[in-house]
């Protein structure tokens, strides 16, 4: 189940002396209003204090520090300021800590990426920004909202860039080299059940908008207009149904067990997975009647992503390794 975060309200201005996550040396402008965000959350978590700007990840070639991961969240989903100011430095220093993980593990598949001299055509972030552009109505209607959440064009461009170098580098670098046995097609088959179901997705640092979601379902809210308003999936992906193989738990162990748990109809509460937080809706349960001929593709993808991920759980940790990857904050 591949889902990527999506916006949410922004609520004050960015500003950094060094912008973008490529910059260890991140740090905040005094006066700006981001300072004074960070000053007012360190009332809750002292860490937070923009004068120290402490690193929270290190590495032998960069740092992660507290104006990277702000500079993180703002570019790849937001800052809901009102939301943060109200949170507890227990709440505020996971969301952080969490956030610093994304953030550190990304960077070292980006520095990777361009150790090997990997590059992105500027004509595949065109098309990308368009598409996405397109999705929310055009180019004009897309950038005005832009502007009224304090992103631009330009670090929207700078996230994509980086998104399909990641991608681009991890495929050639694992996909490339996965090789699937007939006998893995076979056994598979032999065991096909399915589980299809429905997801209102969270990033991990949203618990707080979760657990209200989980009251509304409660209340008797429809889930489809849940899933509209709530959602953080991109939005071709938004209301889609997720097929779940019996017994495929190598990948996220709670959205399986949960799905074959529940009867149709059903919703789940909140289930962590290592992508963010997820409600799920179990439409059916059902046994493949189709021939293996059917369903062969199908299953090659479901045991080419099995593989993947464990490929890259395997190469992500090589490379902290390398790095001396050091969780500083824990």
């Amino acid at each position: 189940m591949r889902v990527f975060p999506k916006a949410f309200i922004l609520l004050t201005v960015i500003v950094f002396a060094a912008c973008g996550s490529d910059d260890d040396t991140a740090t905040f402008q005094k006066g700006s209003e981001i300072y004074d965000l960070a000053l007012a959350l360190s009332d809750s978590l002292p860490l937070l204090n923009p004068d120290k700007n402490n690193v929270w990840i290190s590495t032998s070639d960069f740092d992660i520090r507290t104006a990277s991961i702000l500079d993180h969240m703002n570019g790849t989903y937001g800052l809901n300021v009102d939301m943060m100011k109200n949170m507890s430095g227990v709440k505020l220093k996971n969301i952080f800590t969490e956030t610093a993980a994304e953030v550190g593990e990304n960077r070292l598949i980006l520095e990777a990426a361009r150790r090997d001299r990997i590059v992105i055509d500027e004509s595949r972030v065109d098309t990308a920004y368009q598409n996405l552009a397109k999705r929310h109505g055009g180019i004009e209607k897309y950038e005005a909202g832009l502007a009224q959440s304090y992103r631009t064009p330009r670090s929207v461009r700078k996230q994509l860039r980086d998104n399909l170098l990641r991608e681009k580098y991890l495929e050639l670098t694992l996909g490339e080299k996965i090789k699937i046995a007939e006998g893995e097609i076979i056994a598979a088959y032999a065991e096909v059940k399915f589980a299809d179901v429905r997801q209102i997705f969270f990033r991990s640092s949203h618990r707080e908008i979760a657990n209200e979601v989980l009251k509304k379902i409660a209340n008797g809210q429809d889930f489809d207009k849940l899933i509209d308003r709530y959602s953080e999936e991109e939005a071709t992906n938004k209301g889609k149904r997720y097929r779940i193989v019996k017994g495929d738990t190598a990948r996220a162990e709670a959205l399986h067990d949960a799905a074959f748990s529940l009867q149709p109809g059903e919703v789940s509460g909140i289930i962590k997975s290592s992508l963010g937080l997820h409600i799920i809706k179990v439409e059916s349960h059902l046994e493949d009647g189709r021939q293996l001929s059917d369903v062969r593709e199908e299953l090659k993808a479901i045991i080419r992503e099995r593989k993947f991920e464990q490929a890259y759980a395997v190469f992500l940790d090589s490379l902290k390794k390398a790095t001396d990857y050091k969780v500083i904050i824990q």
